[in-house]
């Protein structure tokens, strides 16, 4: 993992991938889907040699006030 792909990870919104496993490369999100495999194929074929960081978007919950 490079810090630019950490950095972007902390500042960016990713609710709208909620729920999902995310492939980060620099500062843009490269593959997305349900499963770390799924996103690892992904990132596996297309970005083989680059240091791709791979995490989870946690689903959204419910706040209770």
């Amino acid at each position: 993992m490079t810090y630019s792909n950490y950095d972007f990870f902390i500042k960016t919104d990713f609710s709208k991938y909620a729920g999902e496993w995310v492939g980060i490369l620099g500062n843009k999100v490269v593959a997305h889907g349900a499963s770390f495999k799924e996103v690892a194929e992904i990132v596996d074929r297309e970005f083989n040699l680059k240091k791709v960081l791979i995490t989870r978007i946690p689903a959204k919950v419910a706040q209770l006030l």
